[in-house]
């Protein structure tokens, strides 16, 4: 899981093993797609950040598996793990290439958010569940 992240999300922009990581790793719900022959073949998280609130990070699925409902359904499993945790709203930092994905999936977009690593737009989405 945190191999994908790190090659998905981290590498190409030449950090290093280990920032595909943060202080919530061990009180956060983890999903991922699996394959036998192949390993780990995407990955989600969700962390809560209040009350009936939470977030989604470090969303990746590896490129040859992307557009074949892998995405979907880790999103799917986070919000499932939400909605038992008591979580009412979502939230996430989407790039933009994935802003159609969330949009699609009931995510609404809220506004520009930060640049990671000087060239990575995201923009702030939410989904009430």
């Amino acid at each position: 899981m945190y191999q994908l992240r790190w090659q998905a999300l981290r590498q190409p922009w030449g950090q290093p093993p280990g920032s595909e990581q943060d202080e919530h790793e061990e009180t956060a719900c983890h999903r991922i797609a699996f394959l036998p022959a192949y390993g780990v073949i995407g990955t989600g998280r969700l962390h809560q950040t209040g009350n009936d609130r939470g977030q989604i990070r470090y969303m990746a699925v590896r490129t040859e598996y992307r557009g074949m409902g892998v995405g979907r359904k880790i999103l799917s499993a986070l919000e499932d793990c939400a909605r038992s945790d008591g979580i009412r709203f979502i939230t996430l930092h989407a790039r933009e290439a994935a802003l159609p994905f969330y949009r699609e999936l009931g995510y609404e977009l809220i506004q520009a958010s930060h640049i990671l690593y000087d060239s990575i737009r995201h923009y702030e989405m939410t989904k009430p569940l």
